[in-house]
């Protein structure tokens, strides 16, 4: 080996500088050690150093006993739905045998399996995945990835290495983002890498950035550039002289310290015997002015079927097989290796560390390089071609390739099969659904829209096919306005091409996933719903029992109950001659929402029974949670309050087993109507912002909802009702359609004092005789809070209205699932008879309302 080739590996091996970062870095390592789980992020542009600073940081790691894995992100497109997280996974699982797999595994074994399948096998049979929506689905995944780290964490610690994350799949970054938030008291390091040089606003990591670093788990190291005395030593390792201040200066200035820069250089100058020992200006033998110059020219010294088979490579990626590149070549793997041997010995690539048969360039910028210099029209000819292989080779599995195969098809389509482009990507699309990658199923049916664009002539059916996939995949991704936007951009299609099954389909998916949700200030959902029914006629079918399902749910504001009401008995009707549990279930959860009255409880508590014998049959755990829940609801509106204690008791080991978000926030905002219905203002006080931030991750409106009424409540006892005032405001103001809010307001305006704009503001609820207070679920508590309001103001005509309107439910409790129980509603007809100067009837209730509220332990309502 010559003298200059042995100064240029070892050079490879010095890592020169960063004593700060180091430093920082190995503090960090030591808190993860002791049980303080971290995310550490290197931060740089291109070349800067991050991957290296990673790698000291993992062999001190392992000298700590820590087990280090890698992830690196996938640069070149087509990759699989969290691939750095499944790389990290993999090689974890490799080192286990199966009795520790299925102990670190415990409950999560399903969930992981989706990502990892090779799990099945190492474990033995799984059950199905349970059923459930895609938060909890998706909240359910990362869960389980995550405890089965903490659980292997405690035999050994930890370290995730996660490279490039700017060019990460979102799911992979939602990932990232929840376990950096779980980390707490557990042996794991994870470290990212990434360039912050190519993150602009709208970038997927720039909103998770925001997110993680305000978690105090998260530290953030922004490398920047080698120090002069760096570049000296840097010299010293690579050449084995101390260079003079002039060359130190030049090559300082002239690279601004970037380590891949300096350190190409440095290469190059060896390479062309130019860097002598008493140099003083570098400049004058050439210097190259940027990265991308010194890697050209570094090229130039290999031959040109080299560099012509290196090409090839970089369109396979960073990392690619051998054979593959030997079969795009069309040459055998031992001719095409020895093609590379100019290239292994020059380190542009290097073996892929614990990938046997694969190679990987020894810098991203070099790949980069030799793709963009082959310009458009050789990367399609070759991203053609590159489709045509992968698909032979990857003939037996081909499922596992989707993604890659419709990147390299559709980059090739331009000349080439875009039908397979289109093909492929829609498959990718539903492989991610499956995967809970919704954000990269929605990538992937995007690829596929624009592939059909490629196609001539148009096929509006496949188009419209497309967009509901892709409407579907922003919904369960949590983009709502833009699935919506989808929705109705399918729906107007499928008009316009009388395509009357993808209308229904259009509506349905616009009406969006809750049964019960209202229409409110949406104009579309209502009339798109009843187009959508039209179109599919009379003939039963799953979709059909679905639509009437969902156009009761978005009726619910309707004045008329009978509209609403009939229609959701004859989705139930449909759904059981159909003998579909499933939509059996949808189909009972509409009907509760349709007839949620304060006139029906037992009708209610029967159908409640229904859906969790349903449930139960369709291992669809959360329609039982459903059934306890709506019971819950029942009986805290029956006054039996210890029967709904034992219902919560039942629900909550439920929704610990389930770990689904919205349950989670059903379970503790429950508690905490309890506590302020039975005076516990402690409790509510902690339980009230708990349910707000675990039911902002899952049902943000209902969790907003729910947290001003009951922190009205709070306030209102501990008299600071001033302090809720702007949020109350600001709720009424955004959910019109909600009236509570506006009630609540004009009592807060009564106790403050503010006659005079109280009675302005309640003079609008009572419009009608109070014509515009729904007959639904709220009613009850709506009424008791006008009761109040109208017994502030001493306003008898209204309160005859109330008193009359409110009499039948003299057993009931002022109960708005789930803002609030304000008592037993004899306490409200009391205090509006004493109004209308009917004292023994106000005597009559108030005795009522005591005992009442006794057998409740509502002490608040005692007084």
């Amino acid at each position: 080996m010559e003298r200059n080739e042995l100064r240029i590996r070892s050079s490879e091996a010095a890592f020169v500088g960063r004593e700060h970062e180091l430093e920082y870095g190995l503090r960090t390592l030591e808190d993860a050690l002791g049980a303080r789980g971290r995310l550490l992020l290197l931060a740089g542009e291109p070349g800067i150093g991050k991957s290296r600073m990673a790698d000291e940081l993992a062999e001190v790691a392992r000298r700590r006993g820590f087990h280090v894995v890698w992830g690196r992100c996938w640069e070149a497109g087509g990759a699989p739905a969290y691939w750095p997280w499944v790389q990290s996974l993999r090689a974890l699982i490799r080192d286990l045998d199966a009795n520790a797999l299925q102990a670190a595994l415990a409950a999560g074994a399903v969930d992981l399996a989706q990502l990892i399948p090779e799990i099945a096998g190492l474990v033995g049979t799984l059950p199905s995945p349970v059923t459930q929506d895609p938060d909890s689905a998706r909240f359910s995944l990362f869960d389980s990835v995550t405890t089965f780290l903490k659980n292997l964490a405690v035999a050994r610690p930890l370290m995730l290495v996660l490279d490039d994350l700017q060019v990460a799949d979102t799911p992979s970054l939602l990932l990232l983002r929840f376990m950096a938030g779980s980390l707490g008291d557990h042996r794991i390091l994870l470290l990212g890498t990434y360039r912050d040089t190519e993150l602009g606003g709208d970038h997927p990591l720039s909103t998770t950035l925001a997110e993680l670093l305000r978690d105090h788990t998260v530290r953030r190291l922004n490398l920047r550039g080698l120090t002069r005395e760096d570049v000296a030593n840097l010299i010293t390792a690579a050449a084995g002289f101390n260079p003079t201040d002039g060359l130190v200066r030049g090559l300082h200035e002239g690279t601004e310290g970037n380590a891949l820069f300096v350190s190409e250089v440095i290469r190059l100058l060896l390479e062309e015997g130019q860097l002598q020992e008493d140099m003083t200006e570098p400049a004058k033998v050439g210097l190259p002015q940027s990265v991308r110059e010194v890697i050209g020219r570094r090229l130039e010294h290999l031959s040109t079927e080299c560099v012509r088979t290196l090409t090839l490579a970089s369109v396979l990626g960073r990392e690619f097989s051998l054979d593959a590149l030997s079969r795009l070549t069309e040459r055998g793997v031992d001719e095409t290796l020895g093609l590379l041997d100019e290239a292994l010995g020059a380190r542009v690539i290097t073996d892929a560390p614990g990938a046997k048969g694969r190679l990987r360039f020894s810098h991203v910028v070099i790949r980069e390089s030799l793709y963009d210099d082959a310009g458009l029209a050789r990367r399609i000819q070759v991203h053609r071609r590159t489709a045509e292989v992968l698909e032979a080779l990857y003939a037996d599995d081909i499922d596992a390739h989707l993604a890659e195969l419709a990147y390299h098809f559709l980059e090739g389509a331009p000349g080439g099969e875009v039908t397979k482009a289109i093909d492929y990507a829609r498959r990718a699309g539903d492989t991610a659904l499956t995967l809970l990658a919704y954000e990269e199923a929605a990538r992937l049916y995007r690829m596929a829209l624009q592939g059909l664009e490629l196609r001539a002539p148009s096929d509006p059916v496949a188009r419209c096919d497309l967009l509901l996939n892709l409407g579907d995949a922003l919904a369960r991704g949590g983009d709502q306005s833009g699935s919506r936007d989808i929705f109705l951009y399918a729906a107007d299609l499928a008009r316009a091409h009388h395509l009357k099954e993808q209308l229904a389909r259009a509506a349905l998916g616009y009406g969006g996933p809750l049964v019960w949700l209202r229409a409110g200030d949406d104009r579309h959902v209502i009339p798109l719903l009843e187009d959508g029914l039209a179109a599919i006629g009379e003939a039963d079918s799953v979709l059909r029992a679905r639509m009437l399902a969902r156009l009761a749910g978005a009726l619910r504001d309707d004045r008329s109950a009978e509209p609403r009401e009939s229609l959701a008995k004859a989705s139930v009707e449909l759904a059981r001659r159909l003998g579909e549990p499933a939509t059996l279930a949808y189909a009972l959860d509409g009907l509760y929402a349709a007839l949620w009255k304060p006139d029906n409880p037992e009708a209610r508590l029967a159908i409640a029974r229904e859906l969790g014998a349903v449930g139960g049959g369709v291992d669809e755990r959360e329609r039982v949670m459903s059934e306890h829940a709506y019971r819950f609801f029942a009986y805290v509106e029956l006054e039996d309050v210890a029967a709904a204690h034992r219902e919560l008791d039942t629900i909550k080991p439920l929704a610990e087993e389930l770990r689904m978000p919205v349950h989670s926030w059903w379970v503790v905002a429950s508690e905490a109507l309890i506590a302020l219905l039975e005076g516990r203002y402690d409790d509510a006080a902690r339980l009230i912002p708990e349910a707000l931030q675990i039911g902002m991750r899952s049902s943000p409106t209902e969790a907003h909802s729910a947290y001003a009424l009951q922190m009205f409540q709070l306030r209102r006892e501990e008299d600071r009702l001033a302090e809720v005032e702007d949020l109350l405001r600001s709720i009424a103001r955004r959910q019109m359609w909600y009236p509570m809010f506006r009630c609540a307001l004009v009592l807060l305006h009564c106790d403050l004092g503010r006659e005079a704009e109280a009675r302005a503001a309640f003079e609008a609820l009572a419009e009608g005789d109070f014509g515009g207070i729904a007959f639904d679920n709220e009613w009850l508590l709506n009424m008791s809070l006008l009761s109040e309001i109208a017994y502030q103001l001493c306003d008898q005509p209204r309160a005859e209205i109330l008193y009359i309107r409110l009499l039948p439910y003299a057993n009931r409790s002022a109960f708005g699932p789930i803002e609030g129980c304000l008592g037993s509603v004899a306490r409200y007809l009391g205090l509006l008879a004493a109004v209308c100067h009917r004292y023994e009837d106000a005597e009559a209730q108030f005795e009522k309302a005591l005992a009442s509220n006794a057998r409740m332990k509502a002490r608040p309502w005692l007084a």
